[in-house]
């Protein structure tokens, strides 16, 4: 073995017997093999050390009037209608086009006039309408740029005028107008901060005037207004305590009227309103019992009267209201049967009941279609509608 370092050592060594030169070499060898081996011991282990953070799934999240986007790096974009502050712009001015509100986001959902959005280290922040406390902040005031709110949060759902709340504990905590009940206590009839109502729940999902929550053991619980018969226990009798519906769910999905909910075998259930043909039966007569309408679903949302459905072979199927071209297959016409729309779709849009439609394909680009009047496509247009679903260009 030779080293540069030998070159300057050795003359020196020439005064010296030959036989501790022998020695002093061998000894002088041994020690640059030793620090050679160090530094790629070091060089593996700073490689080893070094780590990135997973790249999360697009996550889209579409309301009324407004849509916002979270993008694999964690930033959030946001377009449409802003009157209420609810892009968290710190303007009021809508937007047709998407724009960045904040960085380190792992997930948002958009209410009604108002955004809830969490943060990667788990904190919930707030932007927009506020007039029941929805937001959380211990206020009444709008937002116009995003606060805080709570720390340890894990999801969120916001409806019309009300959110609820998961923590990392899986405690269900509440905010807003609780006048049905919506909460699942009968007190208060409103609350500016988010308040405690139970524990062991895994996920919640916020409709006008009442709330479906899943726990932990899979079974399903209702609470608040059942006018609809969304609740799917048979009656039309609202609730203010929630009370159990399903058992073996695995996913739940509150629009404004009607509620959607995945089995553990992948069956697909719907009950309530129905006046657009919106869950699948096949007519617009209302469903006051759960009732199994498609196999093989792998993922639903709906709209305000729409309905879009994964399957396991990743296709897209969709039915109800169309007329704003919600459905995205060119025809504005309606249909009370799910209906095939494309192929190769990896996941749909979260959000309170809007008519415009998301979808994200395998390929991780976004499209979208439907009511755009404010810029909620964020496709550069307020033209009142899209009858086709067009590839969504962020900046």
């Amino acid at each position: 073995m030779y080293h540069p370092l030998i070159s300057l050592i050795a003359p020196p060594l020439l005064i010296l017997s030959k036989a501790f030169q022998k020695y002093f070499l061998k000894v002088t060898q041994l020690y640059l093999l030793l620090v050679l081996l160090n530094s790629c011991n070091k060089a593996t282990d700073n490689n080893v050390n070094i780590t990135s953070e997973p790249t999360q799934d697009i996550i889209v999240s579409a309301a009324f009037t407004h849509s916002f986007i979270v993008r694999p790096d964690g930033t959030l974009w946001g377009s449409g209608s802003n009157h209420e502050g609810q892009l968290g712009d710190n303007t009021g001015i809508n937007k047709n086009i998407f724009i960045k509100v904040l960085d380190s986001v792992k997930y948002v959902n958009a209410g009604n006039l108002q955004t809830m959005i969490i943060k990667k280290n788990g904190s919930l922040w707030a932007t927009g309408f506020n007039s029941e406390g929805q937001i959380g902040d211990g206020t009444l005031t709008y937002k116009f740029v995003p606060v805080k709110i709570m720390e340890n949060v894990s999801f969120v759902s916001t409806g019309d005028n009300h959110t609820m709340i998961i923590k990392t504990d899986n405690s269900l905590w509440a905010t807003g107008a609780n006048l049905h009940g919506q909460f699942g206590s009968p007190t208060p009839p409103r609350s500016y901060i988010p308040l405690k109502v139970m524990d062991n729940v895994s996920s919640v999902s916020a409709g006008f005037l009442y709330t479906m929550i899943l726990k932990t053991d899979n079974t399903l619980w209702a609470t608040g207004r059942n006018i609809d018969g969304q609740f799917g226990n048979g009656t039309n009798t609202s609730t203010n305590t929630p009370i159990k519906v399903m058992d073996n769910v695995k996913f739940v999905h509150a629009s404004a009227y009607d509620v959607f909910v995945l089995k553990s075998d992948n069956s697909l259930w719907v009950a309530g309103r129905n006046s657009s043909g919106e869950l699948g039966t096949g007519n617009t007569n209302p469903v006051n019992t759960f009732t199994k309408v498609m196999d093989n679903v792998k993922a639903v949302t709906a709209g305000e009267e729409h309905t879009l459905v994964i399957k396991d072979d990743n296709s897209l199927w969709g039915c109800g209201d169309n007329w704003y071209g919600q459905l995205g297959n060119g025809s504005g016409v309606s249909s009370t049967v799910f209906i095939k729309l494309r192929e190769n779709v990896k996941s749909l849009f979260n959000g309170f009941a809007g008519s415009h439609s998301f979808i994200v394909m395998n390929d991780n680009t976004i499209w979208a279609t439907g009511y755009r009047e404010f810029g909620q496509l964020g496709d550069t247009s307020n033209i009142f509608q899209k009858y086709f679903f067009a590839k969504v260009n962020l900046p």
